[in-house]
């Protein structure tokens, strides 16, 4: 076999937790946990505890663990009231790549690779049939999160490495690893999780579904444009950021061309967002939204206008940006 089996463990789910048999194994379903817990820690919970989900198998930077039989049905991709089933728990095999719902590391995706490619040889799976979560029904979960979306650029990359023999993420260039030079970028600092990684123009800085909230922005205009940032912080009210161009370090610290929106260590809530273009190329505009605990995604906001939350008492999670 050209791809063995990569597993490098078994902890087998409760048996009240999936359906025995059943399960065609049509296509290969990818997840992320949204949380830190490890790939050997998401199986004992399986095999321990009593709940209504399972995968088949849990990878991380270290371990691919299989928790339920191939051919069983897992308790995945779910069955969604009022929204219609595109890909059932019974037509696929599901992996949950171990990460609070940010870009996957390097060392995942090459685990993720691994099995991936051995399932679509074992089982004759196509390519086209590996599929997210976000896929599988008219809901449209966002999970895997930082994947997910209508033409996300970064799944696309992904995909076609983890689904063929190409070498197009070799040398460890994981997408949107590095700051875009040409275009928007911006970062977020997470409760529990501090900064994250940066990321480009329309993708999502922060987490969603995990109760953390969003306690700083970072953003990186591209030449040509010059930012004004206004955030309103709980116990501090509307606070101004003036001067945001290119050229900062766009690193943690904070400086007059390069702040830290927000607060960090104070776990004071982000409410809402201004953003207003000081300056700007002809043609070009800014629009925004922001994901809000208890609320989701508002909407998106063109500059200068608001999004989020003053007085409710709710904090950001999440915010996406596009420079058009």
């Amino acid at each position: 076999m050209t791809h063995p089996d990569p597993t490098t463990q078994r902890i087998w789910a409760r048996a009240d937790r999936y359906t025995a048999g059943g399960n065609s194994r049509k296509y290969i379903a990818v997840h992320n946990t949204a949380n830190t817990a490890s790939a050997e820690n998401e199986a004992k919970n399986l095999a321990n505890n009593p709940g209504k989900s399972s995968f088949q198998y849990a990878v991380d930077d270290a371990d691919i663990v299989q928790c339920v039989h191939d051919y069983d049905t897992a308790w995945a991709v779910g069955a969604w009231t009022g929204a219609r089933q595109l890909i059932g728990n019974n037509q696929s095999i599901s992996i949950e790549v171990c990460n609070p719902g940010t870009r996957f590391s390097q060392a995942s995706i090459e685990n993720l690779r691994k099995l991936v490619l051995h399932l679509m040889e074992y089982y004759g799976i196509p390519a086209s049939n590996v599929v997210r979560h976000w896929d599988c029904h008219t809901g449209r979960k966002r999970c895997p999160a930082y994947y997910s979306g209508a033409g996300n650029r970064d799944w696309g990359q992904l995909h076609a490495y983890i689904t063929s023999e190409g070498e197009s993420m070799a040398q460890g260039q994981v997408p949107g690893a590095a700051v875009n030079a040409a275009g928007l970028n911006y970062r977020a600092h997470v409760q529990t999780l501090g900064w994250l990684d940066s990321v480009r123009d329309g993708q999502v800085a922060g987490t969603t579904g995990q109760g953390l909230q969003l306690e700083a922005v970072k953003i990186t205009p591209p030449e040509g444009v010059e930012l004004t940032v206004l955030a309103h912080i709980e116990d501090i009210g509307w606070k101004s950021y003036a001067g945001i161009r290119k050229g900062a370090s766009s690193g943690e610290g904070s400086s007059a061309n390069d702040p830290i929106i927000g607060t960090v260590g104070q776990a004071l809530r982000m409410e809402a967002i201004q953003i207003i273009p000081t300056e700007i190329p002809a043609g070009k505009q800014l629009k925004y939204q922001v994901h809000v605990e208890d609320y989701g995604w508002t909407g998106w906001v063109y500059a200068p206008y608001a999004t989020g939350t003053v007085g409710l008492g709710k904090a950001i999670e999440a915010i996406q940006m596009v420079l058009e």
